[in-house]
């Protein structure tokens, strides 16, 4: 009986003999991996977004804005007007809150600059400081204090909308019961 001359591997450099089916199955058995394509090789590898992180001040990369409207700062206040900038209290989330609360709280911050509902806010507040340095606008106070009022509860709703379509990466009951104070 003959034998075969092995092939040469041209990849490896030296000589070998040509896979099987059955030495291909041997050796995925043996090292406990299932023997993959190119194609399925690099749709198992890790996606990895690209785009600048401007929504989330918590996580890594972001190039957002410091001032202005955020979500879930603090444990019991959905959105607030940042005064001393947002990086701030990330420094104090990382540093000063317990380890088990941390990644909730950092990943769950937001910036609200594209909510048109905050928009909405930030006029009525405006109106309002005008009536309130102006001195002859005292007969405005009462009606532009009602309308705040009065759309805060609809604003409220529409930001928690607004927070649910663009953070979809949150546990979303226990941000809620921390908003309500059911935590």
């Amino acid at each position: 009986m003959a034998t075969r001359k092995p092939t040469k591997n041209v990849r490896l450099g030296k000589r070998t003999k040509k896979p099987t089916k059955s030495r291909v199955a041997t050796m995925s058995t043996r090292t406990g991996m299932a023997a993959l394509t190119p194609k399925q090789a690099l749709a198992a590898l890790p996606v990895v977004d690209k785009r600048p992180n401007t929504m989330f001040p918590g996580l890594p990369n972001y190039t957002g804005p410091i001032h202005g409207y955020f979500a879930m700062l603090h444990h019991q206040q959905l959105f607030e007007k940042t005064q001393e900038g947002v990086m701030e209290r990330v420094r104090y989330v990382r540093t000063k809150k317990p380890p088990h609360e941390r990644a909730v709280r950092l990943r769950n911050m937001m910036y609200l600059g594209d909510c048109q509902h905050i928009a909405v806010l930030e006029a009525l507040e405006t109106a309002l400081r005008f009536a309130y340095d102006c001195d002859g606008a005292y007969e405005l106070r009462r009606p532009i204090e009602q309308a705040v009022d009065r759309t805060r509860v609809h604003i409220r709703q529409n930001v928690i909308a607004y927070i649910a379509l663009h953070n979809h990466k949150h546990d979303w009951n226990e941000v809620m019961n921390s908003i309500n104070g059911t935590n």
